[in-house]
């Protein structure tokens, strides 16, 4: 990769994108809770539906975009 100042801002967006997909994942679950379902579908069984499967990326993705976009760039560096 070609990031600037690499040795810093790698870790940095590893530990934070780790942070808040297990934010997504158990703020997806709390959701579930409080409405008292098991799971948010049937369409992959036993695997608590399409919902588990990409609930991490109601954080991460959106933080993933603002960091290429704007905060690589800031840094000197070119998004991707």
């Amino acid at each position: 990769m070609r990031w600037p100042r690499w040795w810093a801002t790698g870790p940095v967006y590893g530990v934070v994108l780790a942070l808040l997909g297990l934010v997504g994942d158990l703020t997806a679950s709390m959701l579930k809770r409080d409405a008292g379902l098991k799971d948010f579908g049937d369409l992959i069984p036993e695997h608590g539906g399409i919902m588990d499967r990409v609930d991490s990326y109601i954080f991460s993705a959106p933080f993933c975009w603002f960091f290429v976009s704007y905060v690589l760039p800031a840094l000197g560096g070119g998004a991707a």
